[in-house]
């Protein structure tokens, strides 16, 4: 008998808590170089091309679908602008889908009682962390985006207007995604 991996996904509330680039062209491209990371994001500082490549692939995503507007349940969200890939959301993300396949979870709080706010904390974000989506099992970015979009909460986290940067972060052993949301 074969099993079948069903994709999973997670979503926290939205709360606001108290380096920019744009995602065209190379997967890293106006993102800091590895010596303008604080110490916690030298861990990830050197991630797989490909899946690099993935997490830009969906912030496009996300910005196609933005563009277009969304229904999300109940509520309805007009075209609104761009978010920008942003380099210490992008750290969160993925350090924490590493973290969630390396030890085996699946949660927004880590084994350690971290929250989404604790991780983005640790990176030096000087923005607001407003929103996580988790996603696992998923094998690209189109997948994710579509189970994400067909999720009421996780839709509202992406179409939000008041949400201007995003970091995405997948780490491809267990195909585990993090969006983390954020905003100036």
């Amino acid at each position: 008998m074969s099993r079948r991996l069903v994709p999973s996904l997670a979503l926290t509330l939205v709360v606001t808590l108290g380096a920019c680039a744009s995602d065209e062209g190379t997967a890293d491209e106006g993102f800091p170089a590895e010596d303008e990371y604080n110490a916690h994001c030298d861990a990830q500082a050197e991630w797989t091309a490909e899946w690099a490549q993935f997490e830009a692939e969906v912030v496009t995503i996300v910005n196609q679908r933005r563009s277009e507007g969304a229904t999300c349940g109940d509520e309805s969200f007009a075209a609104t602008g761009p978010v920008v890939a942003e380099a210490q959301l992008r750290c969160a993300a993925r350090l924490h889908s590493e973290d969630m396949a390396l030890r085996g979870f699946f949660a927004h709080t880590n084994l350690d009682g971290e929250s989404p706010w604790d991780r983005v904390d640790k990176t030096e974000y000087s923005g607001n962390a407003s929103g996580e989506n988790i996603a696992q099992g998923y094998p690209d970015p189109a997948a994710v985006m579509d189970g994400w979009m067909n999720s009421p909460g996780h839709c509202s986290n992406i179409m939000n207007p008041d949400n201007t940067e995003l970091g995405v972060g997948f780490y491809g052993d267990g195909n585990y995604w993090t969006q983390v949301m954020g905003r100036r």
